[in-house]
């Protein structure tokens, strides 16, 4: 199988954004913080659970995810 070109994993990655911004405004919207910080949380918690980040955000999109693992702890 060839290897992509350059232009194919530009689109590849421009659509992937799509569902990430998405999930990132529904994470804020839901928890409450800055697009930034969903995007922050949304990351590790991928990370965390070894997920592709698109598969996380998918989940959030859908309804799927809980969101309240999302969230981190509350500081004293």
């Amino acid at each position: 199988m060839p290897a992509q070109s350059a232009s194919d994993q530009l689109a590849a990655a421009l659509l992937s954004r799509i569902p990430i911004e998405q999930a990132k405004a529904v994470l804020a919207y839901r928890l409450g913080v800055d697009t930034a910080e969903a995007f922050t949380l949304m990351r590790s918690h991928a990370r965390s659970q070894r997920r592709r980040l698109t598969d996380v955000a998918s989940d959030i999109i859908q309804g799927s995810a809980d969101i309240g693992s999302f969230a981190r702890p509350e500081r004293s």
